[in-house]
């Protein structure tokens, strides 16, 4: 598993600061910041308020609301 969908897959349950990602992972600072560097050039990842990581929604709304 790569480091870059392990995160995706953390972040899918809520947002996470880079030292909760670290404390969770076990990884080094080095290694969380390289993988949200990656994440974020492929808009993954953005910051949220309060010094948070979390996931972009590329699609709010997956399902079609009507009805054919």
């Amino acid at each position: 598993m790569t480091r870059t969908y392990a995160l995706k897959r953390l972040l899918e349950h809520g947002e996470l600061s880079s030292k909760e990602i670290e404390e969770i992972t076990c990884w080094t600072t080095r290694q969380v910041w390289a993988t949200i560097q990656r994440m974020q050039k492929t808009e993954v990842v953005r910051k949220y308020p309060r010094m948070k990581w979390g996931l972009i929604d590329l699609k709010p709304f997956p399902y079609d609301t009507q009805s054919s």
